[in-house]
């Protein structure tokens, strides 16, 4: 019996709008089909950005995947991570606390594929022809790269990248766009391999969202929040993004009111005891910040939720899938 190559995943993507995918065929080792769950660790940046971006990167790693694979996702801020820098992805398990939140839904280090995005800018200078000559103009590519691990071992990698043309970098406002669309279609690739495997599946609940304030702060070390940049027009101009991006329609003293809240999961609609307005503030004492965390725990069982309903705390148990 010949061996089977490690999981290997290479998408190529040629320039921004008219993007071609050529995906390679793969194959899966024993080690990877016992795989149970997802863990996004924080996305590693290249150049300097703000708790925009991150939670951009977190929210559309995440959400991606398992939306195309209904796979058991580990949000990141679930994680107690040590000191004031992340480390690196093949010390994860021994350097944070992911043993103990894997094992609230019976996860094992074996089970838990680890995901490292890497979000990379590169500028360059390319020759132009004008009417008066040629000239030097300013281009710039997004790599997005998922490094997948299973406890140190590396068993794969995702690449995308997207390219701008020189005119396209000058006049693009907000170029996260760029990246965000190499993200997605990282995850697609990624999905359709795990479609093969034998992953947890999970129901997304369709009457939470992500609060607020979860979105504009942060917990991951070295990474700051929108809402303490001390400039107001730049503050501003963030939670504008950061609205735009969670496509919420938020302005004035409604976004200031919803910041005031504690970092959650707003409940949009009733049901299973749930009322619209709640905030889900903890399940099975994890802090709630995605409702991928909820997901997950449910497709183990019943779950304990701590609720701010108004000005109390209630608490409500959810029975499992």
């Amino acid at each position: 019996m010949h061996q089977r190559a490690p999981l290997l995943i290479s998408l190529a993507v040629a320039t921004s709008a008219c993007a071609t995918v050529t995906p390679l065929r793969l194959d899966v080792t024993a080690a990877v089909r016992g795989i149970r769950a997802i863990a996004v660790l924080p996305p590693h940046f290249t150049w300097p950005v703000s708790g925009v971006e991150v939670w951009a990167a977190i929210h559309h790693t995440s959400d991606g995947i398992c939306r195309r694979s209904r796979a058991a996702i580990i949000d990141p801020r679930e994680i107690t991570l040590p000191g004031s820098r992340l480390p690196p992805a093949e010390k994860f398990w021994a350097a944070t606390d992911i043993s103990s939140v894997a094992s609230r839904t019976g996860l094992t280090v074996g089970q838990v594929l680890l995901l490292q995005p890497v979000i990379d800018r590169r500028t360059k200078q390319v020759q132009i022809q004008g009417p008066r000559g040629s000239v030097f103009a300013k281009a710039i590519e997004y790599h997005v790269r998922f490094d997948l691990l299973i406890g140190a071992k590396t068993v794969g990698v995702v690449n995308t990248h997207r390219s701008l043309a020189p005119l396209e970098a000058a006049i693009m406002e907000d170029q996260m766009l760029v990246w965000v669309d190499a993200i997605a279609e990282a995850t697609g690739l990624l999905a359709t391999e795990l479609k093969r495997l034998q992953l947890i599946q999970v129901e997304l609940p369709t009457n939470l969202r992500e609060g607020v304030a979860s979105m504009a702060s942060t917990s991951l070390p070295g990474l700051s929040s929108p809402i303490a940049i001390p400039d107001t027009l730049r503050r501003l101009t963030e939670m504008n993004r950061l609205m735009g991006i969670a496509n919420l329609k938020l302005r004035g003293r409604e976004l200031e009111k919803a910041l005031d809240l504690q970092p959650g999961l707003r409940v949009t609609a009733d049901g299973e005891g749930l009322k619209a307005g709640d905030l889900l503030l903890s399940a099975e004492t994890l802090p709630l910040r995605s409702p991928l965390t909820l997901a997950r725990l449910r497709a183990a069982g019943p779950v304990h939720l701590e609720v701010l309903r108004g000005n109390k705390i209630i608490n409500i148990l959810l029975e499992g899938l």
